[in-house]
């Protein structure tokens, strides 16, 4: 199948662009309803969603302390996380225009 996936991803690179300290790839947006909020009770919490994900963490699967994100500079300490874009990051020009598919 062609289909995309709804997913999110997060994660925390380097200001350099070369390392990556974490990646999350989940279907959870950043909101009350996805990660619950904490009720009057200290014990409780409500949660109006259940979402699923994976965090990639280096110290489980690399025994380091970052991942390597730079495949042209790469240390050789383990293979280069496979990022699912390009860094750095380009920020959005004001000619840029919202993706839409027309249904109807």
């Amino acid at each position: 199948s062609k289909s995309v996936p709804h997913i999110k991803t997060y994660c925390r690179i380097s200001p350099c662009n070369t390392e990556m300290s974490w990646f999350l790839l989940t279907s959870a947006n950043l909101s009350k309803a996805a990660w619950g909020k904490k009720l009057k009770s200290d014990r409780s919490y409500s949660i109006s969603l259940y979402e699923v994900g994976v965090l990639f963490l280096p110290q489980f699967l690399t025994g380091c302390d970052t991942f390597s994100i730079n495949h042209k500079q790469h240390d050789g300490r383990s293979p280069p996380f496979p990022m699912p874009f390009d860094l750095p990051l380009s920020p959005y020009s004001s000619t840029d225009q919202p993706w839409r598919m027309d249904v109807f």
